[in-house]
């Protein structure tokens, strides 16, 4: 999940808008610099399923990717798919973080004594 500031949008609506053929170079702008962007962290495994990411700009031509959060989806996808979700890694690490427990198949915490 990810959102864009207001500046952001304004960059991508000129570079996606033309006088002469108007927006239809609009979506070649989203791809270009935010969804290929996207792609990439999610390849790199920067960003997970659940993550929140701001989208930012860093200067007047550059665009900044920011994860605000780790597992923020998470009680939606438990909502929406029940027990299909429950089983994905990011799901329950969040559960586990939430209840303070380790649920099975959790990658092991350290337990304080």
């Amino acid at each position: 999940m990810f959102n864009c500031t207001a500046d952001v949008k304004e960059f991508l609506l000129k570079e996606g808008t033309d006088p002469r053929y108007g927006a239809r170079h609009l979506k070649r702008a989203i791809e270009r610099h935010l969804v290929f962007p996207l792609a990439n962290l999610v390849a790199t495994a920067q960003v997970k399923l659940g993550d929140f990411v701001r989208v930012d700009m860093a200067s007047e031509n550059q665009m900044i990717f920011v994860k605000e959060a780790e597992n923020a989806m998470a009680p939606v996808l438990l909502e929406r798919y029940g027990a299909a979700a429950a089983n994905m890694p990011a799901v329950r690490a969040a559960r586990t973080a939430v209840n303070g427990r380790r649920d099975l198949g959790a990658s092991p915490i350290a337990e304080s004594k």
